[in-house]
């Protein structure tokens, strides 16, 4: 294992720009990180904005048309075992309501807040665990794919660029 991490950051480090195209693309297509984190990863390589902005979002939103198709709950399985998974499907049934009422919408604003953790995966989840029409929940999850990853690309190459402006 370490040395895949140490291949994979000297690949990163080599300077070449497929290589670190591919390090953006395949970690904005993780559950947690997602556009957020891999645009900074991609401003921390040095990659242009439109290029981050454009590999984010694809990473991002890719796993979703999969997430969607998932089943609600697993066969046999009927209540998580986690504790954590209790308090979030505790959560989801008080405000289960609310997400049904507004749908779509509330799916669009859910996925365009730029918090580390709330994006195109809890949106999938979401709309999976809420029985939303698929389609509709797919574009608003795209939705607000593309409108956290501007809000981040904004701060991030925005507070990137000024720290770069100031050390000069």
């Amino acid at each position: 294992m370490n040395t895949l991490l140490v291949a994979a950051s000297a690949a990163i480090e080599s300077g070449n720009l497929l290589v670190r195209s591919l390090a953006v693309l395949v970690s904005s297509m993780l559950p947690f990180i997602e556009n957020k984190g891999a645009m900074l990863l991609g401003a921390g390589l040095k990659l242009k904005w439109y290029l981050s902005y454009a590999l984010t979002t694809v990473g991002s939103y890719s796993p979703v048309p999969l997430l969607l198709k998932m089943k609600k709950h697993m066969p046999g399985a009927k209540e998580p075992r986690s504790r954590l998974l209790r308090k979030a499907h505790a959560v989801l049934e008080r405000h289960e309501g609310t997400i049904r009422k507004y749908g779509p919408p509330a799916l669009f604003l859910c996925v365009c807040i730029p918090f580390t953790g709330v994006g195109c995966w809890i949106g999938a989840m979401l709309a999976r665990l809420t029985d939303m029409d698929e389609k509709r929940a797919a574009l608003a999850i795209f939705c607000g794919t593309l409108v956290s990853g501007l809000i981040t690309m904004l701060g991030v190459y925005g507070l990137v660029g000024g720290l770069q402006y100031l050390l000069r």
